[in-house]
């Protein structure tokens, strides 16, 4: 299965591990009674301490930080990171700078071949919150987690101020993800970090489309 280049980084994770239970299945001729024993929770627990894989990135946006954590929280907005993966997702904000997505896994979003294993059954949950660290900055902690897959990505998210431009800012993400399902997580975390650059070149595309689309809406910083 190709990664498509219109996935966000959340797919991106999730169709990374996909893609290798197909490969995995398909080369060794599993039958789906032993594609569920691979994806058995009895099998994660000797694997619980290998460490994930690291990721970063970094984007230059025309606004203010302020306006990015406004945006990056809006319900909107993040349906459109999240693109088709779930289905019938649930965004809210729990409190102000935070927001939350869950929902299960869109089947049409899974290939035919594994879908009865993660169909109705794989539930993503997401969560950000922001908080000011000093003027003109933000920082977000953000965790995922696939209920249902051994699958959990941790990150953090910085916006600052550029040169002291109020209404420019520098966004940062750093963090790690892991894939702890026997035999196909190390190669699973391979594939995500090949096409982290297209799924963090989409969110760049979201975020400045977003900005065009909503130009005015957002304060200026003086």
């Amino acid at each position: 299965m190709q990664i498509r280049r219109s996935e966000s980084v959340l797919a991106c994770i999730h169709n990374s591990v996909i893609a290798e239970v197909v490969r995995i299945i398909g080369r060794r001729g599993y039958n789906r009674s032993v594609g569920v024993r691979l994806l058995s929770r009895a099998n994660y627990k000797k694997y619980e301490d290998r460490n994930g894989m690291q990721f970063n990135g970094d984007a230059h946006y025309q606004c203010s930080p302020e306006a990015f954590v406004e945006i990056s929280t809006t319900p909107g907005f993040v349906a459109e990171r999240i693109g088709p993966l779930l289905k019938d997702p649930v965004i809210e904000n729990p409190q102000e700078r935070a927001v939350s997505a869950w929902g299960l896994i869109n089947p049409e979003v899974v290939p035919a071949k594994v879908r009865s294993l993660v169909a109705n059954k794989a539930r993503v949950e997401y969560d950000e919150v922001w908080t000011q660290v000093a003027p003109g900055e933000f920082r977000a902690k953000c965790t995922l987690a696939v209920k249902g897959l051994p699958v959990s990505a941790e990150f953090n998210q910085t916006v600052t101020a550029v040169n002291g431009d109020l209404n420019q800012c520098q966004w940062h993400v750093d963090g790690d993800y892991h894939v702890l399902i026997p035999l196909i997580g190390r190669s699973a975390e391979n594939t995500i970090s090949e096409h982290l650059a297209q799924a963090f070149e989409r969110d760049r595309r979201i975020v400045n489309n977003w900005l065009i689309a909503h130009a005015g809406e957002y304060p200026i910083a003086q």
